[in-house]
């Protein structure tokens, strides 16, 4: 979190009553910076994703005509988390790690898409940086996945509902937290948030994407 107004030095100096100088604010603030190696902010889960991206060599630009892509569901996913969807409130994603919800995403994105290269959910052997953390986070991740598909399917309902209501008064009740949903359907996301369905439940063969971008 970073902070929007930060106090001046001149502020810091009168508060403290004059002790320090403005020279040693400055020293003692270079000695913080270097001691924590200008580590102050975490990494996000989509710093995440685009680590995982470029290790799986998933292309990140802006969606090649409007046609929907792994990488850009992941994100789609991701902000889902953050904000929440429905009743489910936006909570879940501060229970995981960043670099989980990363890669809770990215299973589902890939599980979306069977028409790729790899499919059967997200090949892990490729990310070595995180494997030996996965083996002791296993179950974190699965929690991760499952909780993250509720978002999907009650985010997937709505567009549904919008899709198929009769009246103004049924549109506006879809609507409700739609921003996400509008930004998500733009070109340059694929159209993602409504032309993939959530992955099928094992042993089915429903949801996903089919190439051209129609859902399944």
């Amino acid at each position: 979190m970073e902070e929007i107004s930060p106090p001046r030095i001149a502020d810091l100096i009168y508060i403290s009553d004059g002790i320090y100088r403005k020279k040693e604010v400055f020293e003692l603030e270079h000695q913080l910076l270097d001691a924590l190696e200008f580590r102050t902010l975490p990494a996000t889960a989509l710093q995440f994703l685009n680590l995982y991206a470029t290790a799986l060599g998933l292309p990140t630009g802006p969606a090649t005509k409007g046609t929907p892509n792994i990488y850009h569901l992941a994100h789609y996913l991701i902000e889902l988390g953050i904000v929440g969807c429905g009743n489910h409130a936006p909570t879940f994603a501060y229970n995981f790690p960043n670099s989980l919800l990363a890669l809770a995403a990215l299973d589902i994105a890939f599980r979306c898409f069977r028409d790729t290269a790899v499919s059967g959910g997200l090949p892990y052997e490729f990310l070595s940086p995180v494997t030996e953390k996965l083996e002791r986070d296993n179950r974190m991740l699965r929690h991760a996945i499952a909780t993250l598909e509720v978002l999907f399917r009650t985010s997937w309902g709505k567009v549904q509902r919008f899709q198929a209501a009769s009246s103004d008064a049924e549109r506006a009740a879809c609507k409700q937290q739609w921003a996400l949903i509008s930004k998500f359907d733009l070109p340059d996301f694929g159209h993602v948030s409504t032309q993939v369905a959530p992955p099928p439940p094992p042993g089915t063969g429903m949801g996903g994407v089919a190439p051209g971008g129609r859902t399944t």
